[in-house]
């Protein structure tokens, strides 16, 4: 496995989730949307979330896999970090 495009995939991947969640709360057009195209917003978020981390996989995997591990691993969880913190955040001050 390419760890840079797993990191990448990963951190693009919770940073969306966390968009679809807060833009579903705002919007309820959007949710309507998401709604519209599984019957439920949850799975549609999680397959939207699931094309997307294989779709940026497949095309970060073709970068060299040259940083190191750790390095990799710890940018990746400060963003998936970041992303929970913006979705409570946004439940506790905005709702």
């Amino acid at each position: 496995m390419n760890v840079r495009a797993g990191s990448i995939a990963g951190s693009v991947s919770a940073v969306g989730v966390a968009l679809m969640t807060i833009l579903s709360e705002e919007s309820q057009a959007f949710k309507s949307f998401l709604t519209g195209l599984t019957g439920h917003h949850w799975v549609s978020k999680s397959i939207i979330t699931l094309v997307l981390f294989f779709g940026i996989y497949a095309i970060s995997a073709r970068t060299k896999d040259n940083e190191g591990f750790w390095k990799e691993t710890l940018a990746f969880a400060i963003i998936t970090i970041i992303s929970a913190l913006a979705i409570f955040g946004f439940y506790l001050f905005v709702e």
